[in-house]
């Protein structure tokens, strides 16, 4: 029997953007009674959750992962404001991202390939967003994301989206981790307009 895995597929950040996230997490817990915010080598962007896969489904997933890359070209994006999915009176709080029309193509790039996989199409609409708080719940002073994002005047780091990762979620210590188990780049355009792969 085949054991299987808990993935997803995302974008990697690097250190810099990790440990800025990580004292805007620090800024944003100063205003909340509660919250559960990331750690900071868990910092990512999803771009399609996988949940419990199969080990051997994932050479398929990998070659998917290449064929969607090759056609995906690296672009330089930047941070964004604050928001949050709001569910009674606790928060997910995250920050967004610029481009978001060319993260959701390579996402519907994903959905059509996994598609043929029995992945079915996660039917929520795609927010592209780097998660910073769970079950936050703000302070009296504080009414909400609005004031929040009023007391919080952050720099909009460009983040480059180079490479389509396949992380495992694993737990450890207690602690959930976001292990890289492969990587593929994105294609690259010449200056004669021809895509090429970045080796």
């Amino acid at each position: 029997m085949s054991e299987s895995k808990r993935l997803f597929i995302g974008i990697e950040l690097n250190q810099i953007h990790k440990e800025n996230l990580s004292e805007t997490n620090k800024r944003i817990m100063m205003h909340l009674k509660e919250g559960r915010p990331t750690p900071r080598d868990n910092y990512h962007i999803t771009l399609r959750f996988l949940g419990e896969t199969k080990e051997n489904r994932i050479p398929v997933i990998e070659e998917i992962m290449q064929e969607v890359a090759m056609k995906s070209q690296i672009f330089l994006t930047y941070m964004a404001d604050l928001d949050e999915f709001r569910k009674g009176d606790k928060s997910t709080i995250w920050m967004g991202v610029k481009d978001q029309e060319k993260l959701t193509e390579i996402r519907e790039r994903l959905d059509e390939e996994l598609e043929k996989l029995f992945y079915k199409k996660d039917p929520a609409d795609y927010v592209p967003h780097i998660t910073l708080v769970r079950n936050g719940q703000y302070l009296e002073d504080v009414a909400g994301i609005e004031e929040l994002k009023q007391k919080m005047k952050l720099p909009k780091l460009p983040i480059l989206m180079d490479k389509l990762v396949l992380f495992e979620s694993v737990k450890a210590d207690e602690e959930q981790k976001y292990l890289n188990i492969y990587e593929t780049p994105l294609s690259v355009k010449r200056v004669d307009g021809s895509p090429r792969v970045t080796e």
